[in-house]
């Protein structure tokens, strides 16, 4: 799929330079294609729906052998997204997020989403789409460049389970750990990894935990119910994993 996604793409950016990709010399493509280190034109689009680099990039050699107006090299954002939303199944506005997500789309890492968290995309220059949860503090930097969001949204739940660090604060007691291990049991979600540091002087534990989950709807019971636990001040979701 990446080399149908990078295909469109570059014949998109190429109609709207005027540039004539039937007119391009077989001594050019091949030019074209040492500079990338690619063997094949099959390899550079590959590599232009993994969002490795842009269309406008790749056709920056074929412009300058058939000049353009200048104003009519800048990649117009709004065109960009109009040719991505084309390229996915669409609910209404929005961009479906498939777990099994493509490269060009991908999760943000300074906030992780899962599946049924509200999420912006936001896209990059030359990396594809970054999908970042609304909450996230990263998004209000987005601003600034508001061509570059686009609507997304989760495409229906896959079997597909994804790692969330929650921080817990907690009086130190006996079978402290074991309660809250049995709730997480009970949401069906998996541990991956548990850390507990206790401080006898001020009887405190805190314990850091690494739960796949496959949705927020299981997030939510998970931390609902360690905030139920006796002695538990506070559950804390660390975004970076």
């Amino acid at each position: 799929q990446a080399i149908e996604v990078g295909r469109r793409l570059l014949e998109k950016e190429a109609r709207r330079t005027h540039v004539n990709l039937k007119q391009v010399s077989d001594d050019a493509w091949r030019g074209l294609l040492q500079d990338y280190g690619c063997a094949r034109v099959d390899q550079l689009y590959a590599r232009l729906g993994f969002g490795k680099f842009s269309p406008r990039q790749v056709l920056a050699k074929f412009i300058s052998e058939q000049p353009a107006p200048a104003q009519k090299m800048r990649l117009p954002l709004h065109q960009l997204g109009h040719t991505v939303r084309n390229l996915f199944r669409l609910r209404g506005d929005s961009l479906l997020l498939r777990p099994q997500h493509d490269l060009l789309i991908y999760r943000a890492r300074c906030c992780n989403p899962i599946p049924g968290e509200p999420v912006i995309g936001y896209i990059t220059r030359g990396r594809g789409i970054a999908v970042h949860a609304k909450t996230c503090p990263n998004v209000q930097n987005l601003l600034y460049d508001v061509d570059r969001r686009i609507e997304v949204e989760w495409a229906e739940q896959a079997e597909e389970n994804y790692p969330v660090r929650l921080v817990i604060r907690a009086s130190d007691r006996p079978g402290l750990l074991k309660e809250m291990t049995a709730i997480i049991a009970d949401s069906h979600a998996n541990i991956r990894n548990v850390t507990a540091r206790t401080d006898p002087a001020a009887d405190l534990a805190l314990i850091e935990l690494i739960v796949d989950v496959g949705a927020m709807k299981q997030l939510n019971y998970i931390v609902a119910g360690l905030k139920k636990v006796a002695g538990v001040a506070d559950v804390t979701r660390i975004p970076r994993v």
